[in-house]
Protein backbone atom coordinates (compact mmCIF):
# COMPACT_ATOMS: atom_id res chain seq x y z
CA UNK A 1 0.00 0.00 0.00
CA UNK A 2 1.37 3.55 -1.18
CA UNK A 3 1.38 6.08 1.74
CA UNK A 4 1.04 9.92 1.37
CA UNK A 5 4.31 10.75 2.42
CA UNK A 6 5.25 8.08 -0.39
CA UNK A 7 3.56 9.99 -3.02
CA UNK A 8 4.92 13.48 -1.32
CA UNK A 9 8.22 12.21 -1.48
CA UNK A 10 7.97 10.99 -5.29
CA UNK A 11 6.49 14.41 -6.18
CA UNK A 12 9.83 16.27 -4.41
CA UNK A 13 12.24 13.58 -6.54
CA UNK A 14 10.25 14.66 -9.64
CA UNK A 15 10.83 18.85 -8.95
CA UNK A 16 14.10 18.00 -8.12
CA UNK A 17 15.07 16.55 -11.58
CA UNK A 18 12.64 18.29 -14.05
CA UNK A 19 11.73 21.32 -11.86
CA UNK A 20 8.33 22.75 -10.64
CA UNK A 21 7.39 23.96 -13.97
CA UNK A 22 6.92 20.11 -15.12
CA UNK A 23 5.30 19.70 -12.58
CA UNK A 24 2.78 22.48 -13.01
CA UNK A 25 2.44 21.80 -16.83
CA UNK A 26 1.65 17.98 -16.23
CA UNK A 27 -0.73 18.85 -13.70
CA UNK A 28 -2.28 21.57 -16.13
CA UNK A 29 -1.94 19.50 -19.68
CA UNK A 30 -1.81 23.07 -21.31
CA UNK A 31 1.77 22.80 -22.68
CA UNK A 32 2.42 26.33 -21.03
CA UNK A 33 6.16 25.75 -20.72
CA UNK A 34 6.83 22.97 -22.82
CA UNK A 35 9.10 25.11 -25.17
CA UNK A 36 10.94 26.63 -21.91
CA UNK A 37 14.07 25.45 -20.91
CA UNK A 38 16.15 25.79 -17.42
CA UNK A 39 19.91 25.35 -18.11
CA UNK A 40 21.83 25.16 -14.40
CA UNK A 41 25.33 25.38 -15.18
CA UNK A 42 26.60 23.35 -12.17
CA UNK A 43 24.15 20.97 -10.46
CA UNK A 44 25.02 20.28 -6.50
CA UNK A 45 26.33 23.44 -6.12
CA UNK A 46 23.57 25.31 -4.10
CA UNK A 47 20.29 24.05 -3.88
CA UNK A 48 17.71 24.48 -6.97
CA UNK A 49 14.81 27.62 -6.34
CA UNK A 50 12.43 25.86 -7.54
CA UNK A 51 9.48 28.41 -8.17
CA UNK A 52 11.67 29.60 -11.00
CA UNK A 53 12.40 26.46 -12.86
CA UNK A 54 10.35 27.04 -15.61
CA UNK A 55 9.98 24.09 -18.30
CA UNK A 56 12.12 21.41 -18.95
CA UNK A 57 15.43 21.43 -16.37
CA UNK A 58 18.77 20.70 -17.67
CA UNK A 59 21.59 20.18 -15.45
CA UNK A 60 24.60 21.48 -18.25
CA UNK A 61 27.37 19.23 -15.13
CA UNK A 62 27.28 18.38 -11.89
CA UNK A 63 29.70 18.44 -9.10
CA UNK A 64 33.16 18.67 -9.29
CA UNK A 65 34.87 19.42 -12.32
CA UNK A 66 38.48 19.52 -13.29
CA UNK A 67 39.81 22.88 -13.61
CA UNK A 68 43.26 22.05 -13.00
CA UNK A 69 45.00 23.31 -16.04
CA UNK A 70 43.90 25.07 -19.27
CA UNK A 71 43.31 21.91 -21.09
CA UNK A 72 41.41 20.41 -18.57
CA UNK A 73 39.02 23.36 -18.03
CA UNK A 74 38.87 23.81 -21.69
CA UNK A 75 37.88 19.92 -22.15
CA UNK A 76 35.23 20.30 -19.49
CA UNK A 77 33.83 23.53 -21.22
CA UNK A 78 33.76 21.34 -24.47
CA UNK A 79 31.80 18.62 -23.10
CA UNK A 80 29.41 21.35 -21.69
CA UNK A 81 28.65 23.20 -24.87
CA UNK A 82 28.35 19.75 -27.08
CA UNK A 83 26.26 18.45 -24.81
CA UNK A 84 24.53 21.30 -24.36
CA UNK A 85 23.79 22.12 -28.51
CA UNK A 86 22.36 18.83 -28.81
CA UNK A 87 19.86 19.70 -26.40
CA UNK A 88 19.45 23.11 -27.72
CA UNK A 89 18.66 21.52 -31.38
CA UNK A 90 15.90 18.96 -30.03
CA UNK A 91 13.24 21.43 -30.34
CA UNK A 92 11.84 24.63 -30.80
CA UNK A 93 12.59 26.58 -27.76
CA UNK A 94 10.50 29.88 -27.15
CA UNK A 95 12.59 30.65 -23.71
CA UNK A 96 15.73 30.07 -21.71
CA UNK A 97 16.80 30.18 -18.28
CA UNK A 98 20.29 29.98 -16.77
CA UNK A 99 20.70 29.91 -13.62
CA UNK A 100 24.58 30.85 -12.80
CA UNK A 101 25.63 27.99 -10.70
CA UNK A 102 29.72 27.39 -9.85
CA UNK A 103 32.21 29.20 -12.17
CA UNK A 104 31.49 31.76 -14.32
CA UNK A 105 33.25 30.46 -17.08
CA UNK A 106 30.91 27.95 -17.27
CA UNK A 107 27.70 30.40 -17.55
CA UNK A 108 29.82 32.57 -19.19
CA UNK A 109 29.93 29.84 -22.46
CA UNK A 110 26.56 28.53 -21.88
CA UNK A 111 24.76 31.97 -22.81
CA UNK A 112 27.50 32.32 -25.53
CA UNK A 113 26.51 28.70 -26.91
CA UNK A 114 22.72 29.61 -26.60
CA UNK A 115 22.67 32.73 -28.31
CA UNK A 116 24.27 31.27 -30.94
CA UNK A 117 22.70 27.95 -31.32
CA UNK A 118 19.16 29.85 -31.10
CA UNK A 119 19.79 33.37 -31.51
CA UNK A 120 17.53 34.06 -28.45
CA UNK A 121 19.02 35.84 -24.91
CA UNK A 122 18.89 33.80 -22.07
CA UNK A 123 16.66 35.26 -19.04
CA UNK A 124 18.98 35.03 -15.83
CA UNK A 125 17.79 33.50 -12.40
CA UNK A 126 20.23 35.88 -10.23
CA UNK A 127 20.20 35.12 -6.31
CA UNK A 128 20.20 38.25 -4.64
CA UNK A 129 21.20 37.03 -1.30
CA UNK A 130 19.52 36.27 1.71
CA UNK A 131 17.26 33.15 -0.36
CA UNK A 132 15.81 35.73 -2.81
CA UNK A 133 15.89 34.97 -6.46
CA UNK A 134 14.35 37.03 -9.10
CA UNK A 135 14.74 36.95 -12.85
CA UNK A 136 16.94 39.44 -15.37
CA UNK A 137 15.64 39.41 -18.73
CA UNK A 138 17.96 42.21 -21.45
CA UNK A 139 17.79 43.27 -24.47
CA UNK A 140 21.86 43.65 -25.22
CA UNK A 141 21.05 44.71 -28.56
CA UNK A 142 18.77 47.62 -27.55
CA UNK A 143 21.06 48.29 -24.88
CA UNK A 144 23.93 48.62 -27.08
CA UNK A 145 22.18 50.78 -29.50
CA UNK A 146 20.37 52.78 -27.39
CA UNK A 147 21.65 57.00 -27.48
Amino acid sequence: MVSPDDDVNIVRKIAQRRGRGFIEQALQGDGTEADELTIVSNVGVHPLPLEFIKGELYPASTGSLDFSSTATVNAEIDKIVKNLTEKLKEKRWRKIYLLPFGHAVISMNIKMVVFRVLRIETIEIFYFGDGKYGLIERDTRLSITQE
